[in-house]
């Protein structure tokens, strides 16, 4: 029976890698997730989700961009783990995810020969605040990894034309789209307008993703806002600590799926101080779409473009954020003008994100490898 191994420096699979597994199941594909020690509780195996888990390397936290030496050890360890395990388990297919998992992938690939698959959820180059001319190099550095895998993926055109041309025939784009088939079922729940507009944000809790406006708009006692995900313990705790915000703790992507349904606006903003943050490909913009729910992004985002052509979204500046209370009472408070962004959304999703799309995309990815 044919087996894929999916790595990734994280402690439990993301949606990007679970919709791969999905398929592949589907397929008949043994799939075992190879991810770091990330929480003190983390287990060496354990089944989450229906995915069965194994991890390797020593512990090292959630680190949030401080702390390079731990970040430098723990990665050291967990790609030593990562070779160990490969030289047990002999697979013929690997998944690795980032620049944090392939080269000790590529070099097993390299000894006992397999395929490759390199997914990559952020570009390397556009991860950081950094000289030009290192970005050029981390940009050539990941076209190598890329040369050197059978197959890229990215979430999006933009990330793809990123690279350089002597790589794009190696890319592929696979849309962060959810998995139709755990869809909520009532896909048409119809918002109540005599209500707080119900705000919802999923992902990695982090000062670049707005956060702090989150909090202030929650203040105003005029909105409903919902948070989950991991991150930044400080943010964490302020999140906790505020008394019109329910923080949810991590959810699995059903869960997400859930209360996306039963929200009125999805919140999706990321500071562009960053790079990678204007180039962001999130779960949560499919996700919205899927449900009908308007999606509230900055307009320094690069699929902004996307959403504002099919008029899907409250977009506004990253430091104009403090007017985003005036922006979602005055759309909430004209229902036509909000189902007609409820529509919209539908058909973006039908036209670009569909799990159908998705599906046969990844389907078509399989067969050429196994």
């Amino acid at each position: 029976m044919k087996k894929i191994l999916f790595i990734r420096n994280s402690s439990k699979p993301i949606p990007r890698i679970v919709r791969m597994i999905t398929v592949a199941k589907e397929l008949g594909v043994v799939c075992n997730f190879v991810g770091a020690k990330r929480q003190k509780t983390d287990l060496p195996n354990e089944t989450w989700d229906g995915i069965n888990i194994n991890r390797v390397g020593n512990y090292f936290p959630l680190l949030n961009g401080k702390g390079l030496f731990k970040l430098v050890k723990g990665l050291w360890a967990f790609n030593v783990g990562i070779f160990k395990f490969l030289q047990k388990e002999k697979p013929k297919l690997i998944h690795a995810s980032d620049y944090e998992t392939i080269m000790p992938v590529l070099l097993y690939k390299v000894l006992y020969r397999c395929k490759v698959i390199y997914n990559i959820h952020d570009n390397l180059h556009e991860r950081y605040s950094i000289p030009s001319f290192i970005a050029f190099l981390l940009m050539h550095i990941e076209s190598l990894f890329i040369l050197f895998s059978d197959i890229t993926l990215v979430p999006e055109e933009f990330r793809k034309i990123s690279f350089p041309k002597y790589v794009r025939n190696k890319i592929q784009v696979i849309q962060n789209t959810p998995n139709a088939a755990i869809a909520p079922k009532n896909l048409h729940r119809k918002p109540d307008f005599m209500t707080k507009p119900k705000i919802f944000y999923a992902g990695w809790i982090d000062s670049g993703r707005g956060i702090d406006a989150l909090i202030a708009l929650s203040e105003t006692d005029l909105f409903d806002v919902s948070v989950a995900g991991d991150g930044d313990e400080a943010l964490k705790n302020r999140l906790i600590a505020t008394n019109n915000i329910e923080y949810l703790g991590y959810l699995n992507h059903e869960q997400i799926l859930e209360k996306t349904n039963d929200s009125d606006f999805i919140y999706a903003v990321y500071s562009p101080t960053k790079k990678i943050n204007r180039f962001a490909a999130s779960n949560k913009i499919a996700e919205s779409l899927l449900l009908g729910k308007p999606v509230i992004v900055n307009n320094e985002m690069e699929i902004s473009k996307l959403l504002k052509s099919y008029d899907t979204c409250i977009a506004i500046d990253y430091e104009e954020l403090g007017k985003l209370s005036v922006y979602i009472t005055e759309l909430f408070n004209s229902p036509n003008d909000y189902l007609s962004m409820v529509c919209n959304s539908k058909k973006l999703y039908k036209e670009h994100y569909s799990w159908d799309i998705v599906k046969n995309k990844i389907i078509n990815i399989y067969k050429e490898l196994i």
